[in-house]
């Protein structure tokens, strides 16, 4: 096959194969850790980013079956092939070893949090440090840190805090008052960093249709400037 023949045969693939998976069913998780943000229920994304995520799904031409999940398990689920895409996530190296990310739809601001006033983190040494399991900022935790603690859910933070269990932690600066409730006012806070957001899509789609579809859309739909700071 000479090389103009073998290219049109490609564009063809490709088209057929668009085609094929426009409209196809794609499982998305949705982490029970931004209840506030982003949320489904009766057959509807509400919060702040749901209609990013809508304009997303919208654009690629694929039908999202919701699910909430907790995020650890959601990750998991994601790498084995169980999911197909989980949101909202924000980039890390971690999690672009075994997973696929789709680009940046948003950067989201973190911030570390405290009921004590803090020094300058990146020159303080022994602090501890309550992080959500598989939580992203624990990119911005130092490695001078004495201690990191897990939890399994937002809340069981503040009397970690209050207690001196721990001394610090990073959250989505979005999250402030829905983690701290009544304490937000209370609360020191210092700026962690910024990272990339919008959501990972299984290894399983890596070089597959759904990647390139979910890709594209993202990028069409990427507000300027992207940044998420605040509600």
């Amino acid at each position: 096959m000479n090389i103009r023949r073998f290219i049109s045969a490609l564009f063809v693939s490709l088209c057929f194969t668009d085609v094929l998976f426009a409209g196809s069913i794609v499982r998305v998780g949705i982490s029970e850790e931004v209840t506030g943000l982003l949320d489904y229920s009766g057959g509807h994304l509400s919060g702040p980013l749901s209609s990013l995520y809508e304009c997303v799904f919208e654009r690629s031409g694929l039908e999202p079956q919701y699910v909430s999940i907790p995020l650890k398990r959601g990750l998991y689920y994601l790498e084995k092939g169980h999911l197909d895409a989980l949101i909202p996530l924000a980039r890390s190296p971690e999690r672009d070893e075994s997973l696929v990310f789709a680009g940046e739809l948003i950067r989201s601001d973190f911030v570390y949090v405290s009921f004590k006033p803090l020094p300058k983190i990146s020159d303080s040494e022994s602090l501890r440090f309550g992080i959500l399991r598989g939580f992203v900022g624990r990119v911005f935790v130092p490695e001078s840190a004495s201690r990191i603690e897990e939890v399994t859910h937002w809340p069981q933070l503040v009397p970690m805090l209050e207690r001196g269990r721990v001394d610090v932690s990073v959250i989505p600066s979005v999250m402030i008052e829905d983690v701290l409730g009544e304490r937000a006012k209370d609360a020191f806070v210092q700026k962690a960093g910024e990272l990339s957001a919008s959501m990972y899509i299984s290894p399983r789609h890596e070089l597959a249709s759904v990647s390139f579809l979910v890709m594209r859309a993202v990028e069409a739909c990427r507000p300027e400037p992207g940044v998420l700071s605040s509600r």
